[in-house]
């Protein structure tokens, strides 16, 4: 087994590795920006070991992400890809020469060349209702570009809401607020209210995940049916 923390006050960031079946788990807590040079250096750390140990299924545990002011692209580096999207409309509340705007963000450049990233590894992305924001922008991602397998519950980020939050000063008092200056739309590709999963998965109340559950969820993957846990 890797690095094992048994709380969170240490990092938001842990994971743990077993090797026998192959199986690694990253839970993932925030995406807050003044996190995320630790989720980085933890990131790194993850795929160095996964990689020297040529772990098959990979799990990303954002079930208790709320999200935060990056969505974690890097993290989609655990396996091959091509260029990573996010498309949206965007109608800007500040700016009224943005509306409807088709946006095709290009999120990560092709990482084909990377020979370390074992070939047929599968990645796992566990969600909930609490994943939301930036979280769910990274199930969205995930989904979109057929990235991995989405596990667990829909999101808690509707599909069309407003984001992008902006900080402002009131002229006279000085005070700092913030406000959601961006009306973001989704739906041209995803038909659910919030980002639904691939395969419904019972995640309530449950914080870490034993190497049985997750064996559980990989052969429900495996088999292609509807599973209960």
């Amino acid at each position: 087994m890797g690095l094992f923390l048994n709380k969170y006050d240490k990092t938001p960031y842990i994971y743990e590795i077993y090797p026998t079946n192959s199986i690694a788990i990253f839970h993932i807590q925030t995406f807050v920006i003044g996190q995320r040079e630790d989720f980085l250096k933890q990131l790194e750390e993850f795929k160095k070991e996964v990689n020297e140990q040529g772990i098959k299924y990979i799990f990303y545990d954002l079930s208790m992400n709320g999200g935060g002011n990056h969505f974690g692209a890097e993290a989609l580096d655990i396996i091959k890809h091509d260029t990573v999207y996010l498309k949206y409309t965007k109608t800007s509340r500040i700016d009224a020469g943005i509306k409807n705007k088709k946006i095709k963000q290009v999120v990560l450049i092709p990482n084909h060349d990377d020979n370390n990233i074992p070939e047929g590894r599968i990645l796992f992305v566990l969600q909930s209702a609490v994943t939301g924001s930036g979280a769910d922008y990274f199930c969205r991602m995930v989904a979109e570009n057929q990235l991995g397998v989405l596990i667990g519950e829909p999101t808690g980020e509707l599909t069309k809401t407003f984001s992008y939050a902006k900080e402002f000063i009131m002229p006279n008092t000085g005070v700092h607020y913030n406000i959601a200056t961006t009306l973001v739309d989704y739906s041209d590709y995803f038909k659910g209210l919030t980002t639904l999963p691939n395969i419904k998965w019972n995640l309530k109340d449950i914080k870490e995940f034993t190497e049985q559950e997750l064996l559980n969820i990989i052969n429900c993957y495996k088999n292609k049916k509807t599973c209960t846990n």
